[in-house]
């Protein structure tokens, strides 16, 4: 179930203008910046988007330019380690699927664990803050032993992105999902 759902939202999110898109990522990521609910922390970890992705350009820059230190991710084998990013001096290489990581020679990568927050990209999430990513399972894999909220895990998605699923046993809730309609955070369980 999670495949077609996979395909359908990639096909859907594929079909929204470049405008829309641009729009859209930059509501996002004024939420995030304009937020009194989150505490991000100081170093945070995001990615460079995928051409149908919440575009995070605009967010990096702006969380930079208010002296965030920014962690981009970098797959070595099958999981998922930070890599410091410092558009002055980091070089961005292409890993195997295409997606630009810093060059593993010229950084040290860093586990998820020491960062505070980190930025999630989604295919489509639930009412449950679960998600549903590209398939590879490399953030399951990288974040399944850490405690549930440290770091903050912040998920970025379209509004439409919003399917119903049933999340499987190896999945990870989010802490919040930002779209362009707002940040939405998960309530704690009493």
């Amino acid at each position: 179930m999670k495949n077609d759902l996979r395909t359908a939202l990639r096909k859907k999110r594929g079909v929204i203008s470049p405008l829309r898109r641009s729009r859209d990522s930059k509501k996002i990521a004024l939420h995030i910046l304009n937020s009194t609910e989150l505490n991000l922390g100081n170093k945070l970890g995001l990615y460079f988007a995928l051409k149908h992705e919440v575009n995070t350009k605009m967010l990096i820059n702006a969380l930079l330019n208010v002296g965030k230190k920014i962690f981009l991710p970098v797959i070595e084998k099958e999981e998922i380690f930070f890599a410091r990013y410092d558009p002055k001096i980091t070089s961005i290489t292409e890993n195997r699927y295409g997606i630009g990581e810093p060059s593993k020679e010229d950084t040290k990568m860093v586990p998820p664990d020491s960062l505070d927050t980190v930025f999630f990209p989604i295919v489509g999430f639930n009412i449950n803050f679960y998600r549903i990513g590209m398939g590879g399972g490399f953030y399951d894999r990288s974040f399944k032993d850490l405690e549930e909220d440290s770091p903050t895990r912040i998920g970025l998605a379209f509004s439409f992105q919003k399917v119903t699923f049933e999340p499987e046993r190896h999945d990870i809730p989010l802490f919040a999902i930002c779209t362009e309609d707002g940040i939405t955070i998960r309530e704690e369980e009493k």
